[in-house]
């Protein structure tokens, strides 16, 4: 029974180490196999190229509005009182188009079209809520004509209101997706060698009604993994770019043969790197730094992957952008290239903003400098609801649960022409209120949150897939090795139980052998006498 034994504990030894092996490399096939776009015939491609498919998973956007409910006191110098609105919820469709394998499936190319239908059964209506906010595109537009077109504004000012021209009011829907401007209308009679916005304001986030406009904006290109795993769905260009680039009406497109002045103040600042964050390469670890591209703020940054949390179930690893990326130069020297002056919080990204004077935050001004919050009235952050956070299962680097935020804030001032000013109180002229200077202040207009979650089906089929192989690899490897060592601790017991026995029975034929021999010593003497 022992040798028996001894064979099972071998038996269970080498399970605890062959099977969680085989186990293991079957999983990081499936991984592979599920996670590596590198042709049509992919397992997960159509879910990669159609966010309609019924395994892509739905992404949601929140959009919310600050109405200004006091902008004739703000023109003579009150603080802005903003009252949030929304949310105003969509759902965020992707689909790539044109998609085009190259090199040997290593690389992938396509226009990817992204447009937004609305949920009205999950919040607010945003084409029935009337707003009152910046008029954004006007002063966009002053600073664009400059100085060669100060005589307008006189013309302006006679026709217009300050607060006709310098706030607006109108449906959210407007304001996150365009309208025409009466104003604008008006600057562009006057300025009609100007062409700058015939009239429309392009909206916080234009709606992408037909595949075409993608195919205008350029290609985005990025790696399939399937020569490295660890680098798929890294960005390689994003609309034809390898850094981006900002011409008058925004990121440089078709129109412009994808060339114009950087981004950001120098080359490495500029370059596209990192994922776009929906994926990561399988194997995240605590305390790793994943790259990410920012569409939104035109920029590359990374995220810190340090707190574990679950969802559903599942474990995965919290990964939020850390708090130092946030500062300006003043206190984080690395930021210069990004934001060298001004106050902490905040991000320019005017270059790319159409010349609106716009500044990217998180939401409700959180880990930006006091003084922007000072300068309005609004309610003041709170982190659960306002930071970006993504969740990532380590093992496929999958995102399971994600929120990214963002605030729009614009640089107001007042606008000044020829001895004349609209806004001339804006702050009570705390900031100079001129277009080529410091604003005044920082204006929230609207903050958008982009967010998605694992459903119960996809939490089911990663349960039923990768956490099953997984819970056999620990069962294997735990319950082998114990088996094992008790098979092992069983056979010494009864090996060392045997050998006792055995040791007792000679004991006992020796000790019989002496007896014997001493009874027959004693028969000897009787018989002698």
């Amino acid at each position: 029974l022992a040798i028996a034994l001894l064979v099972v504990a071998v038996v269970f030894a080498a399970a605890a180490v062959v099977v969680p092996a085989l186990v293991d490399s079957m999983v990081r096939d499936g991984i592979r196999r599920a996670l590596v776009i590198d042709s049509e015939s992919a397992e997960g491609y159509a879910a990669w190229q159609d966010g309609r498919d019924p395994n892509a998973g739905q992404v949601f956007y929140d959009m919310y509005t600050y109405n200004v409910t006091n902008a004739g006191d703000v023109l003579r110098g009150a603080a802005p009182a903003l009252q949030e609105r929304g949310p105003y919820v969509y759902q965020r469709i992707k689909v790539k188009d044109n998609v085009t394998f190259l090199d040997n499936g290593t690389r992938v190319c396509y226009n990817e079209w992204t447009y937004y239908v609305h949920q009205p059964h999950m919040g607010r209506d945003a084409n029935a809520d009337n707003i009152t906010t910046l008029n954004m595109a006007f002063q966009a537009l002053a600073a664009v004509t400059g100085e060669s077109a100060s005589w307008v504004l006189p013309l302006l000012y006679d026709k217009w209101r300050d607060e006709d021209v310098l706030f607006v009011t109108r449906p959210s829907a407007d304001i996150f997706f365009g309208y025409h401007d009466p104003v604008l209308d008006d600057i562009n009679k006057y300025l009609p060698w100007a062409h700058v916005t015939n009239g429309m304001f392009p909206g916080l986030q234009p709606n992408q009604t037909r595949p075409a406009e993608a195919a205008v904006a350029g290609q985005l290109c990025e790696l399939t993994g399937r020569d490295d795993v660890r680098r798929m769905r890294t960005l390689t260009r994003w609309r034809n770019m390898t850094s981006v680039m900002c011409c008058a009406d925004g990121p440089c497109d078709a129109k412009h043969g994808w060339v114009g002045p950087l981004a950001w103040n120098s080359t490495a600042a500029s370059r596209v790197i990192g994922t776009p964050g929906k994926q990561y390469h399988p194997g995240v670890a605590q305390g790793d730094r994943l790259a990410v591209f920012v569409s939104s703020i035109f920029r590359s940054a990374h995220v810190s992957c340090d707190t574990p949390e679950s969802y559903k179930g599942v474990s995965l690893l919290k990964c939020v952008i850390p708090p130092q990326l946030m500062l300006s130069a003043r206190h984080n020297p690395a930021n210069a290239a990004w934001w060298s002056d001004g106050p902490d919080g905040l991000l320019n990204v005017s270059s790319c903003a159409r010349h609106m004077r716009v500044f990217t935050s998180k939401p409700h001004f959180l880990d930006g400098a006091a003084s922007l919050r000072d300068a309005v009235n609004m309610t003041p952050p709170v982190r659960a609801l306002h930071d970006t956070f993504i969740s990532v299962e380590p093992t496929t680097g999958t995102v399971f649960e994600a929120a990214e935020r963002l605030q729009v804030n614009f640089g107001f001032g007042a606008v000044r022409a020829r001895g004349r000013t609209f806004g001339a109180g804006v702050m009570n002229g705390t900031g100079d209120g001129g277009w080529g200077n410091k604003p005044a202040y920082y204006h929230p207009v609207a903050w958008f949150t982009e967010r998605g979650a694992g459903s119960d089906k996809q939490v089911a089929r990663f349960k039923n897939g990768v956490l099953f192989g997984l819970n056999i690899i620990m069962y294997a490897r735990y319950g082998g090795g114990a088996a094992a060592v008790v098979c092992f601790i069983v056979a010494a017991a009864l090996l060392v139980r045997r050998r006792n026995e055995e040791a007792a029975e000679r004991r006992a034929r020796r000790t019989g052998r002496r007896s014997d021999s001493r009874a027959a010593a004693g028969s000897s003497v009787g018989g002698g006498g």
